[in-house]
């Protein structure tokens, strides 16, 4: 179940990525985004890690390059990676 849960918030957090300033709302993206940051901050170590292998996945899984691309970064830019979490 993890996840699919983690692939829905991957499919938000892609789109969000993707969207030009015309289909979403910067500020909206901005607030979703600071969000889902302090979520993942909140995590444990072995939580963050999960996450990371669930998106590293996906993107392995993911046929469009420019999906893939972004799915591979998903961990560094939501602060999965954070060097203060291990």
């Amino acid at each position: 179940m993890l996840d699919r849960v983690v692939a829905a918030l991957a499919e938000v957090l892609v789109a969000i990525e993707m969207g030009s300033d015309d289909e979403i709302d910067p500020d909206f993206a901005d607030a979703i985004q600071f969000e889902v940051v302090n979520r993942f901050d909140a995590l444990s170590d072995e939580e963050r890690l999960r996450l990371t292998e669930i998106f590293e996945g996906l993107a392995k899984a993911e046929p469009s390059d420019e999906r893939r691309a972004v799915l591979s970064e998903l961990p560094q830019a939501y602060g999965l990676l954070d060097e203060e979490h291990g």
